[in-house]
């Protein structure tokens, strides 16, 4: 099975399950003047802690390739945005 993408627009959570697929990949679209995209831990996610991100993305088009199975989590990292929903 061919790997497919989701595209997520704004700070919703996205599901994406692609079976047998060995890697998948997001795309985030935003305005980077306002905006930006961090891979956080669970707990980070949990408590919108923007600290310590395991990436950061910053362009306002990320193509973000998921390597790994199980859960990814995504906040912006823009004071109040994260807890703003």
């Amino acid at each position: 099975m061919e790997a497919q993408a989701a595209q997520q627009q704004g700070a919703q959570e996205v599901g994406l399950r692609v079976p047998g697929a060995t890697s998948s990949f997001l795309v985030f679209e935003y305005n980077k003047n306002f905006h930006n995209v961090l891979e956080v831990s669970k707990a980070d996610y949990s408590a919108c802690n923007a600290a310590s991100p395991i990436a950061t993305y910053t362009s306002g088009n990320d193509s973000i390739t998921l390597k790994n199975k199980g859960h990814h989590f995504f906040i912006c990292g823009f004071t109040g945005h994260c807890s703003g929903g």
